[in-house]
C-alpha cells in the first residue's frame, strides 16, 4: 500500500519554515516566491495549492550558503613609539 501525505497549506507551509529557520516566513511571501517561481516546490490540484513537508525541508537545505575558508594572512607590525 502506497503512504499517503498530507500537504500543508500556504498558511501552514509559512508556519512551518518559520519555526524551522527562525526567519519570519510570511504568506505573502510563499505566495511572491510561487509566482516568481523561486520557492519550495508544491503541488497544485484544482487550483488549490499543497506543500509536502519533505520538499520545504529540501527548500532550506538548498538555501544555505557554502563559506568558503580561506587561510588568514597575519602581518605582525612593529610597534610604534608611542605604544612602547
Amino acid at each position: 500500500m502506497e503512504d499517503h501525505k498530507k500537504l500543508l497549506t500556504t498558511d501552514q507551509a509559512a508556519v512551518y519554515l518559520t519555526s524551522r529557520s527562525g526567519f519570519n516566513i510570511r504568506v505573502g511571501m510563499m505566495n511572491s516566491w510561487r509566482i516568481n517561481k523561486k520557492g519550495p516546490r508544491y503541488h497544485k490540484v484544482a487550483g488549490l495549492v499543497g506543500y509536502d513537508v519533505t520538499d520545504l525541508d529540501a527548500f532550506l537545505r538548498a538555501s544555505l550558503v557554502p563559506i568558503e575558508s580561506k587561510p588568514v594572512r597575519v602581518i605582525a607590525r612593529p610597534m610604534s613609539a608611542a605604544m612602547k
